[in-house]
């Protein structure tokens, strides 16, 4: 598990200042909190994902992890998922708003995406024009170049990713990443399938 080793309000007015030209102040911003959903609306247990693309322990998580959990829960109706963006920092902030930009294709198209950015994540966080890096991997995904560009200059998005990391806190006291949020409670921290098996099981049967 991740810590955070600044506060709420300066994080998200380093954010702020990062991505100024093309995000509205709070009174203005009106944007639902993004989101991208797997799963079954009638599912008995929703599980909602915080997460930071750069963060390790996320990446550890999707990679051994979910993939047994979308198979064993989500695609057979038990669970629903939904992914919501906690960002550390400024990269994941803007990686998140191109993987919004992927969600507009449905959300097989952004978990695909999200699992290819976590697989190959020491790799493009560490180097020394992560975007780039992103971006080659968007492209392989579709996403022209132009496009790449315009996602990082989309309002709705920054907007959406920012509310997404205020909510997360706010609501549920959300402070590192992965953190889980089981049918209205939060787990901070990633899990084994075994460990998410313990977790949910209960709660399905």
């Amino acid at each position: 598990m991740t810590q955070i080793t600044v506060g709420l309000r300066v994080l998200v007015v380093l954010l702020f200042a990062l991505v100024a030209p093309i995000v509205s102040p709070a009174s203005e911003q009106g944007t639902e909190p993004l989101q991208v959903v797997l799963g079954a609306e009638d599912a008995p247990v929703t599980v909602i994902e915080y997460m930071s693309l750069t963060c390790p322990h996320c990446a550890n998580f999707h990679t051994t992890t979910l993939p047994d959990v979308i198979k064993k829960y989500v695609d057979t109706g038990k669970i629903r998922m939904i992914f919501r963006d906690y960002p550390l920092d400024a990269v994941a902030y803007r990686a998140a708003m191109v993987g919004h930009c992927m969600a507009e294709a449905g959300p097989k198209r952004y978990y695909g995406f999200v699992q290819i950015l976590f697989q190959q994540q020491r790799r493009w966080a560490t180097s020394g024009d992560p975007l780039g890096e992103v971006a080659k991997l968007a492209r392989i995904g579709g996403m022209s170049q132009e496009r790449f560009d315009a996602c990082l200059t989309n309002e709705t998005y920054a907007n959406g990713v920012l509310q997404s990391y205020q909510q997360g806190e706010a609501e549920f006291g959300v402070r590192s990443t992965p953190s889980f949020i089981v049918n209205g409670k939060l787990v901070a921290g990633g899990m084994t399938i075994e460990e998410f098996e313990e977790l949910v099981d209960p709660l399905i049967n």
